[in-house]
């Protein structure tokens, strides 16, 4: 009889483990649900807002530097123009760390995209 007993008690103790990681699953994935609503909100009051000016990206500027090469000349103010050569430098900003993760896109599920 103290078999049966002991039996009944595993097997209660495993339907509430089972039971308590159910709930655990459902409180998971109300979570997910309600945390990717949020997201999508947030994008679609994105797309809709204008950016202030002061995030606006302003325009990469062209900057000239001239290198210049004395040839063999005896005055060493004379400068042989064919050897001065003009180069285009852009002016490149490499992305930070904190732009990189604001520039990042969720990918949320279809049924949140519209």
């Amino acid at each position: 009889m103290a078999c049966c007993f002991l039996v009944s008690t595993e097997a209660e103790k495993k339907a509430k483990k089972e039971q308590i990681l159910e709930e655990r699953r459902r409180t998971h994935t109300a979570a997910k649900e309600i945390r990717l609503q949020t997201l999508a909100e947030k994008q679609a009051q994105k797309k809709t807002q204008k950016p202030p000016l002061a995030r606006k990206k302003a325009p990469k500027k062209a900057t000239t530097a001239t290198i210049i090469t004395i040839g063999s000349s005896t005055d060493k103010g004379e400068v042989d123009e064919a050897l001065e050569v003009e180069i285009s430098i852009m002016e490149m900003g490499a992305a930070t760390p904190a732009r990189s993760r604001r520039n990042r896109k969720p990918c949320l599920p279809k049924r949140f995209l519209e």
